[in-house]
């Protein structure tokens, strides 16, 4: 009787965790978009004076000088000065964005989220590559928390700019171990990366995150960031971000990739174009 007792308890308990399981599980965030890249360049005046022609004059700056921010649609740009030049880190916007349940949500995933400035928080992959989860008002947090002022760039100030910025459509990573870091990241998006052209593609939002293995020495991190735009004349565009001193890098179907003057990867895709992940 004992044993069937036992028997009884354990039979209970286990179907009891079979129904229970799948209420533990949290939602993944509502993620909206690419909501900021964070970039180091060794020259703000440089840095102004190009992308100024290329997406406009209406520059931020933080309170202390710090960072210089570009507007780009609903999405920003952050620039910071550093020795040497990189795309530092990327930031997701999230639809009712709430600190304690992304930390409930980001522990059940086994993930480690470090609160960080103006109410984020910080996630590392494998290779220290940080992602930012971001209210989706960031912007306009930052602006009424009085922490940025308007920063003026003369040279270019009547200057009508080259492309109208929508989003930030597109960010590359490449890691150090694809199957490590892929699952990273299907963990943090609450989705599985679909395989394409040899890198897997999250869609996030109106936005995308490409995934790659890093070539055998080269330093894995964030390799581009794309500007969704208005449409243009491409060709027309591409002399245009030439002469102004980047470096046109690749023609693509639906816009270009170029070298800024730090010698930064950038691409421009043509919004009526823009081709969704599994499309």
């Amino acid at each position: 009787m004992p044993r069937l007792l036992s028997t009884l308890l354990c039979s209970c308990s286990a179907l009891l965790l079979s129904v229970t399981a799948p209420c533990m599980a949290a939602a993944a965030p509502d993620y909206r978009h690419v909501a900021q890249v964070s970039v180091h360049v060794t020259d703000f005046s440089k840095t102004q004076q190009f992308y100024s022609k290329l997406f406009g004059n209406r520059w931020w700056q933080s309170r202390d000088g710090k960072q210089l921010l570009l507007p780009l649609g609903n999405s920003y740009v952050v620039f910071q000065k550093a020795a040497q030049p990189d795309l530092a880190s990327v930031g997701l916007a999230i639809n009712n964005y709430d600190q304690r349940q992304l930390q409930d949500y980001l522990t059940l995933e086994a993930l480690i989220g470090q609160p960080a400035a103006n109410n984020t928080l910080q996630i590392n992959d494998g290779d220290g590559t940080p992602s930012h989860l971001l209210p989706q008002q960031s912007w306009q947090q930052l602006q009424q928390a009085q922490q940025l002022q308007a920063a003026s760039n003369s040279s270019a100030a009547n200057s009508k700019p080259l492309f109208t910025a929508n989003t930030l459509a597109e960010i590359y990573i490449t890691v150090s171990n694809l199957e490590v870091d892929s699952l990273h990241y299907a963990r943090l998006l609450g989705q599985t990366g679909k395989l394409q052209a040899g890198s897997l593609w999250f869609q996030i939002g109106a936005s995308r995150l490409r995934l790659s293995q890093a070539p055998v020495g080269q330093q894995p991190g964030i390799q581009y960031f794309s500007v969704r735009v208005d449409f243009t004349d491409l060709e027309a565009a591409a002399e245009a971000v030439f002469k102004a001193g980047g470096i046109i890098e690749n023609i693509l179907p639906n816009g270009f990739s170029f070298w800024d003057p730090d010698g930064l990867q950038v691409e421009v895709q043509v919004a009526e174009q823009f081709l969704r992940v599994g499309q």
